[in-house]
C-alpha cells in the first residue's frame, strides 16, 4: 500500500488505472495493486461469493442515519461500519437469513463471566444464584464445624 500526494492540478483520483486501484480511507488516498480473481471453484465459494455480493449491495442500499450506528458498532470493535455490517450479514446470508439492517445493540458484560456479553437481567441471575450456592456451602461447614466442635468437647 502506497501514500499518495498530489499535485496541484489533481484534487481527487478514485478508482483503478490499469491494474493500480486509487481509494480513500481516513481521509488518506491510498493505492493498491488489483488481486489475481480466481474463478470459484467449489459450491461453498459460490456461496460465500453470492453472500458478499447481496451484503455489499445492501450497505450501498442504506441511509446516511442508518449506517450511522453501525459506524459506532464497529468503531467499538476497531473496525469500519461497513466491515461490521460484513461481519454480521455474510454469516447470516449464508444460512439463508435475512440481512440485519440495524446495527447489533451492545450487551452489558459481567464481571463474573470474564469477557463474556450477557443480559444485564441474565448476569444479574446468575449473580444471585452465586451467592445462594456460597451461602449453602458456608452454612454447611459452619454446621459441620460446629457439631464436630460439640463432639469433640463431649468426649472430653
Amino acid at each position: 500500500m502506497a501514500k499518495v500526494t498530489y499535485n496541484k492540478t489533481i484534487h481527487s483520483l478514485h478508482g483503478a488505472v490499469g491494474r493500480l486501484v486509487f481509494y480513500e480511507r481516513n481521509g488518506r488516498m491510498l493505492l493498491r495493486s488489483k488481486g489475481e480473481r480466481t474463478k470459484p471453484r467449489s459450491e461453498a465459494q459460490i456461496l460465500s461469493q453470492e453472500a458478499f455480493r447481496e451484503a455489499a449491495a445492501c450497505w450501498k442500499g442504506l441511509s446516511a442515519e442508518r449506517k450511522e450506528p453501525w459506524r459506532a458498532f464497529g468503531k467499538e470493535q476497531r473496525i469500519t461500519g461497513y466491515n461490521a455490517f460484513l461481519r454480521v450479514n455474510i454469516p447470516r446470508l449464508k444460512r439463508r437469513e435475512s440481512v440485519e439492517m440495524d446495527a447489533p445493540v451492545r450487551e452489558i458484560p459481567s464481571p463474573w463471566h470474564g469477557a463474556r456479553n450477557i443480559h444485564a437481567g441474565e448476569g444479574c441471575r446468575r449473580f444471585m444464584e452465586e451467592m445462594r450456592r456460597m451461602v449453602r456451602r458456608v452454612s454447611c461447614e459452619t454446621r459441620f464445624a460446629t457439631a464436630g466442635c460439640a463432639a469433640v468437647r463431649g468426649l472430653q
